[in-house]
């Protein structure tokens, strides 16, 4: 019982193979070893223009339940990782890092995981002054929320008490949990629960959605982050009840290339990377 570390991509990953296990592929991206999307969920195929990557992560438990031995699932994305090391240098963001393609090809696979006695390695979270409600009204179109945070309770995924609770909750996990390392046993349901959630908010708002521009329209993964980030808060206060340890903080980098000028402090890049960036 091991790691199986997925990655989500558009295009073949700049993330070195020796780093992951299987790929997703979006988009004209074929894998050879992993799967295209439309392999695993045509649903998802055929909404990417409005998920993004999110349609790749979405089907990260199908593809689980074939490889049905690890105990661990990591997911990076086309160009990025979470690290146990801050290798790279400091971005203009306060949670990412940018590494040079060539460096990343040299760390050790034994640092994409979890420290030793632990089932987690996410990135720093920091405070939305006011709250994820707040924050989100201020960045994106406020129904939007209020619509997909309705689905999730309507499902079950969220009751009345997380309900109120989710709009007030300044902590945030940039990524949500779509990206990191994560137990099996509980990052499969979360990506079930998100992909019905997305699913249904699709199928009802797809219209909607449709007339935003290039940045706003990804409002599928904006959302899923901050309702994954906070299924993933509950579950490490469940499981730490006094505080979250250090040792479950990983450092997230953005892998470049000499004369990338890709910063990922919240960059639209969405055209070289769909997964990127829900934290704006």
């Amino acid at each position: 019982m091991g790691t199986d570390i997925y990655c989500v991509s558009h295009a073949e990953p700049l993330v070195p193979e020796a780093l992951y296990d299987y790929a997703i592929g979006l988009g004209s991206y074929r894998p050879k070893r992993g799967a295209h999307v439309s392999e695993l969920d045509t649903f998802w195929h055929e909404s990417r223009p409005l998920a993004f990557g999110a349609a790749g992560n979405y089907c990260i438990p199908i593809a689980a339940g074939r490889r049905p031995n690890a105990a661990i699932i990591g997911i990076f994305s086309h160009r990025k990782i979470v690290l146990q090391e801050p290798h790279g240098t400091p971005s203009g963001s306060n949670f990412w890092r940018d590494l040079e393609v060539s460096d990343a090809r040299a760390i050790r696979r034994a640092e994409a995981g979890p420290r030793d006695g632990y089932e987690f390695l996410v990135i720093r979270p920091f405070l939305f002054d006011g709250g994820m409600g707040k924050q989100y009204a201020e960045e994106h179109h406020e129904v939007d929320l209020l619509d997909y945070l309705a689905i999730a309770h309507g499902l079950g995924i969220l009751d009345t008490a997380a309900l109120r609770q989710l709009p007030l909750e300044g902590m945030f996990f940039p990524g949500g949990c779509e990206l990191g390392f994560y137990p099996t046993e509980w990052i499969v349901p979360a990506l079930e629960q998100l992909a019905l959630t997305g699913k249904e908010f699709i199928k009802r708002h797809a219209d909607r959605i449709a007339t935003y521009d290039n940045y706003q329209v990804r409002a599928v993964g904006f959302l899923a982050e901050r309702l994954g980030s906070y299924l993933l808060l509950r579950e490490l206060q469940r499981r730490f009840p006094d505080r979250l340890p250090a040792q479950l903080i990983g450092n997230a980098c953005s892998l470049t290339q000499t004369g990338d000028s890709y910063s990922a402090a919240f960059a639209d890049d969405s055209d070289r990377d769909p997964h990127a960036n829900h934290g704006s």
